[in-house]
């Protein structure tokens, strides 16, 4: 999907000029191809069955609710700082700060993805609850919280090289908010896996109520940030 969009993207917008209409395109169209192969796939697999059972449905609103909540405070935390920029200071701001926001966006990737490999992890032994694979995933947990700070910072200094070596000068102001936002995504990375104990005991209201909150004061925190501290508020309030 990845590699469709790129070089659609590229072709659209390089080629035939579309501006972001190309880019637009470019999303679009790998996505929904991805979509059609996931359910040509499930379908195949025999896991898709054209039957209701209204007592499923129900548990899988019940328990989903708060999950969607949280994709929304989601958008909130990714879009909100660049709102925030744009109508407070400058566009041309949010440009040079939306490049520093892009470094740390790899670090929500890596955390991603770590924390997706937890998930049949965590799951397959918890539902055991013996006393020593509890103690397993504890012990993982904490392992896996020091190594993503460490690689927090890991990621800052190869985005430090990659911003000074191949941006042009104009753009290289971007690296002081990239330190922050690593550090954000990497706590955020932390979280992730945390919230899988609250899925197992089914208090997924619980983390609605946490996402709400958070939502809340991010978009309360940026609005003083930025008005006090430029576009380093908007880095400063991703870590807060």
């Amino acid at each position: 999907m990845s590699v469709i969009g790129l070089i659609m993207s590229l072709v659209l917008v390089v080629h035939f000029n579309m501006g972001w209409k190309g880019r637009i395109i470019g999303i679009i169209i790998p996505i929904t191809l991805q979509a059609v192969a996931s359910v040509f796939i499930l379908y195949k697999n025999g896991m898709i069955k054209f039957e209701s059972n209204y007592k499923h449905m129900k548990e899988i609103v019940l328990f989903g609710w708060p999950l969607v909540l949280g994709s929304i405070g989601g958008w909130v935390i990714t879009m909100a700082d660049k709102l925030f920029i744009a109508k407070m200071v400058s566009i041309a701001a949010t440009g040079i700060y939306g490049i520093g926001a892009s470094m740390g966006t790899i670090m929500a990737i890596l955390v991603d993805s770590c924390a997706k490999a937890w998930v049949p992890f965590f799951f397959k032994n918890i539902k055991d609850d013996s006393a020593e694979k509890n103690l397993r995933i504890v012990k993982l947990t904490y392992l896996y919280s020091f190594s993503v700070i460490i690689l927090s910072f890991v990621v800052t200094f190869a985005a430090y090289i990659f911003i000074t070596y191949f941006l042009a000068k104009k753009f290289q102001a971007s690296f002081s908010y990239v330190i922050w936002i690593c550090l954000g995504q990497g706590v955020a990375g932390i979280r992730s896996i945390f919230i899988y104990y609250l899925i197992y005991k089914h208090k997924n209201y619980v983390l609605s109520y946490i996402i709400l909150l958070t939502s809340i004061i991010y978009i309360i925190m940026n609005y003083l940030l930025i008005k006090s501290f430029g576009p380093m508020g908007a880095a400063y309030t991703v870590f807060i």
